[in-house]
């Protein structure tokens, strides 16, 4: 029986220490948020949506964490199917969990939260492409 080598790539300090911030900082609003349905007595059904959600993206940005973690200062890292999907899950739910919680409050706060989170990817996507066209990428 052979061994199959794994898929690596050449890891990359810059982009890891982006994925730290990210992770990061969407694990640690998460988990306070998450907290603050400690102090409620019931909760609605956009709460309970906020609620699921978070019990799913908080253990999937931690492993995704993690993995950076393992890797920091390798020089390799192995590339798998799961990393980026529970970061592009964790990171998806962690928006729905703040729209439920912003449509809680108010209707019309949970319609201006998804247009601007629409309106931010949209322009970040645009910028993304301007600065690789602006350095001949």
């Amino acid at each position: 029986m052979t061994d199959i080598e794994p898929l690596t790539k050449k890891a990359d300090e810059a982009r890891d220490t982006h994925y730290k911030t990210v992770v990061g900082a969407f694990l640690g609003i998460d988990i306070i948020a998450a907290l603050q349905f400690l102090t409620i007595n019931s909760l609605d059904k956009r709460l309970t949506v906020a609620l699921y959600c978070f019990m799913i993206l908080i253990p999937l940005l931690a492993l995704r964490l993690r993995a950076i973690l393992l890797h920091a200062g390798l020089e390799n890292y192995v590339l798998t199917w799961y990393l980026p999907v529970t970061t592009t899950l964790g990171i998806l739910l962690s928006v729905a969990a703040m729209a439920a919680m912003f449509f809680h409050f108010s209707i019309r706060a949970g319609y201006v939260f998804c247009g601007l989170v629409v309106f931010g990817f949209l322009a970040s996507h645009h910028y993304g492409s301007k600065l690789l066209k602006a350095n001949g990428l």
